[in-house]
């Protein structure tokens, strides 16, 4: 979807559905009306939103410290005088589409409790290197610090899913699932990217929220 189709898009409505979806929390709904929904879901929101540089810090504006920023994975595409790939060279892969198509549909309602320890492990450690990082070469800096968390969440995710895609019909059977150096190595991949685009992204507006934030308590 289109990050702002119309300019004068308010956010306000969605915010607070987009920080309960990174957890799957409970959000209340109550409307007036016989035929509405009133009640309590869990809220599963997974949202690809595209737009200009503009568009996104617009998005951003005024909410950074309430935890939407280390919610998403900013990507920014190449300038473009880097060039785009030709659509002669780009081949649609329809085996791969139906592959993801049939993936889709198996996992798709399964709720498994999947055990992943080693994982964890392997992210916190991850973690705890990069801290020890902002420590010494950065004199513990809090935007360094705003801008790794919940990267440990996004990590096990991307991991777990890669594996699961890698044997799926297996997992399915069994609820089981192997992970390997390369899912230990993935994980790293992702972690290193979201941490450096949120970084460049978000460093300036989470540095001017801090000196913010210092003078009110002044």
């Amino acid at each position: 979807s289109e990050m702002i189709a119309n300019k004068k898009t308010d956010w306000k409505d969605l915010r607070v559905i987009e920080l309960k979806a990174f957890h799957c929390e409970e959000y209340g709904i109550e409307r007036a009306g016989s035929e509405s929904d009133t009640g309590f879901v869990d809220v599963k929101l997974n949202t690809i939103a595209t737009g200009t540089i503009d568009d996104f810090y617009r998005k951003f504006d005024g909410v950074i410290g309430t935890g939407q920023e280390n919610r998403i994975i900013p990507y920014e595409l190449p300038k473009r005088e880097l060039g785009h790939i030709e659509l002669d060279t780009f081949h649609r892969s329809d085996e791969n589409i139906e592959k993801l198509e049939r993936w889709w549909t198996k996992l798709e309602g399964a709720n498994f409790q999947i055990e992943c320890d080693h994982l964890r492990q392997h992210v916190q450690s991850w973690y705890n290197n990069k801290i020890d990082v902002i420590r010494d070469d950065f004199d513990s800096d809090e935007v360094h610090r705003q801008c790794l968390i919940r990267i440990d969440h996004i990590m096990i995710r991307f991991a777990l899913v890669r594996a699961i895609m890698r044997q799926a019909d297996s997992f399915m059977a069994t609820g089981v699932v192997e992970l390997n150096q390369s899912d230990f190595d993935y994980a790293d991949l992702i972690g290193d990217y979201v941490y450096a685009a949120r970084l460049n992204l978000f460093g300036n507006m989470l540095s001017q929220h801090a000196v913010q934030s210092e003078a009110q308590q002044k």
